[in-house]
């Protein structure tokens, strides 16, 4: 960090190493001697920088990614719904993996290979390729309608759970499941 917050604090600063009856330049002054922000500018032409300083803004913004940032997220949510309490609905949504579907009345193969299976001798154990069924899947969605607690320690695991299963393609709802009450 900056040891100089502010061009006043660098005059007063630079002042106090300077000998007795030294001129000390207005703040104006010193901020035209500092380096532009942006040099292709046409208001960098003011500016001598004769000092390599500029005016810039602290970020914050800029930190490494924690791998337990979720968590304090998350945190921040429920302090959040709870301190919001009846003003708001807390609720959780999860798209689970895609199972594929194939044709009406033709086996499709689960992709496990060289596994035994018991079936009649007089047929042939056949089923088409899990990765060439070509017609489509379904994706599980489960939607979990949470009743805020009134205290941050209470659980958050409490309400009302809802699973829809979608078409992947048109992402439309099929068939939806009846809600449980946890």
């Amino acid at each position: 960090m900056s040891q100089m917050l502010s061009v006043r604090d660098l005059i007063e600063q630079t002042t106090g190493t300077c000998p007795a009856g030294t001129p000390i330049p207005s703040a104006a002054l010193v901020r035209l001697q500092f380096a532009p922000r942006n040099p292709y500018a046409k208001t960098a032409l003011s500016f001598s920088s004769r000092l390599q300083v500029q005016h810039k803004v602290q970020r914050r913004q800029l930190r490494i990614t924690h791998p337990d940032a979720h968590f304090a997220l998350f945190k921040y949510l429920r302090c959040l719904a709870v301190n919001l309490g009846a003003l708001c609905y807390l609720y959780f949504c999860d798209d689970k993996a895609k199972v594929p579907i194939g044709e009406p009345g033709v086996a499709l193969s689960t992709g496990v290979r060289g596994k035994a299976s018991l079936a009649p001798t007089s047929s042939t154990l056949v089923a088409t390729d899990h990765d060439l069924h070509q017609k489509g899947s379904l994706t599980p969605s489960v939607y979990f309608s949470c009743e805020i607690p009134e205290n941050i320690n209470q659980s958050f695991y409490r309400g009302q759970v809802t699973t829809i299963v979608n078409d992947s393609v048109f992402s439309r709802p099929i068939r939806c499941v009846m809600p449980q009450q946890w």
